[in-house]
């Protein structure tokens, strides 16, 4: 599922390079033929630009707020999360491994009472 989601958002980037490219190309020519100046296509070229940020700082709020409902929705665990829990699974099995050594140090009597609770 990730790769689907990085091959779409990365035809996505691409194609805002094309379209980019593409106006900047327009805009060129628009100013060969005297339709505009330079400094009024360097003027609709930075308000496109800037258009273009914001869109992509939305999209990118839409789509983290998107990931984010989707790791709560589906139960999923985050790196930290993971990493976490690991830690607390390392620290029992290191506090596991103390007792079996201690239960093993001790007499089969005292190992018998032990596990039988008295």
């Amino acid at each position: 599922m990730t790769d689907q989601i990085k091959r779409t958002i990365l035809a996505a980037v691409g194609a805002t390079i094309v379209a980019g490219d593409r106006v900047e190309s327009l805009l060129n020519d628009l100013v060969a033929h005297r339709k505009l100046t330079r400094k009024e296509a360097e003027q609709f070229a930075r308000k496109m630009r800037d258009g273009g940020m914001q869109e992509l700082d939305h999209a990118a709020k839409k789509l983290k707020a998107m990931f984010e409902k989707l790791l709560h929705q589906d139960d999923l665990v985050t790196e930290s999360e993971l990493k976490r829990l690991m830690n607390r699974v390392k620290a029992l099995e290191s506090k596991v491994a103390e007792m079996a050594a201690i239960v093993a140090s001790r007499g089969v009597e005292e190992r018998g009472r032990i596990f039988s609770g008295r």
